[in-house]
């Protein structure tokens, strides 16, 4: 699965490049990933007593216009194909492979709290800094964790909590 989804990923890279818009892609990938992953869009496409033809019908009502032709185009062939599973993973590996490429590295951190802008702001200077790469922050709350916080990036885990 991770070949296939690795390499719509990589074609899409290559159209994004190609076509001198790439920050353009990132944003409809992005779009079209989140509307995916929450809503019923992602049962409706995947749902195998649907017909190919009303899956197709139903990504041009809803996509066609908003989203680039090439990302279109590859809802289309994937759904074509029948398969559909790969298209959140697709999107998922372009959209990574799209920060790379752009120098930007998504920091996940998990705190007891809530960051506030502030604290946010300076942690995103401090990694910025660090490791001298653009860096977006996605913070979680976890209950389990009484203080402190971890952060996953770029390969790299620091733990700063306390659990006990």
């Amino acid at each position: 699965m991770a070949q296939l989804s690795s390499r719509y990923a990589s074609a899409l890279f290559d159209l994004a490049i190609g076509s001198g818009k790439p920050d353009e892609y990132l944003e409809q990938a992005v779009f079209l990933r989140d509307t995916l992953r929450g809503s019923d869009y992602k049962h409706l496409i995947t749902h195998p007593q649907i017909p190919t033809a009303k899956k197709l019908e139903l990504i041009n009502e809803a996509f066609s216009g908003r989203i680039h032709a090439d990302l279109c185009g590859f809802l289309h062939m994937a759904v074509s194909k029948n398969r559909e599973s790969f298209i959140l993973p697709g999107l998922d590996a372009f959209i990574r492979m799209m920060d790379e490429w752009g120098g930007k590295v998504t920091a996940n951190i998990v705190c007891a709290e809530e960051l506030g802008e502030k604290q946010s702001a300076d942690l995103k200077a401090l990694l910025e800094k660090k490791i001298g790469k653009k860096v977006e922050i996605a913070a979680k709350v976890d209950k389990s964790v009484l203080g402190g916080f971890h952060i996953m990036m770029d390969g790299h885990f620091i733990d700063a909590t306390i659990r006990k």
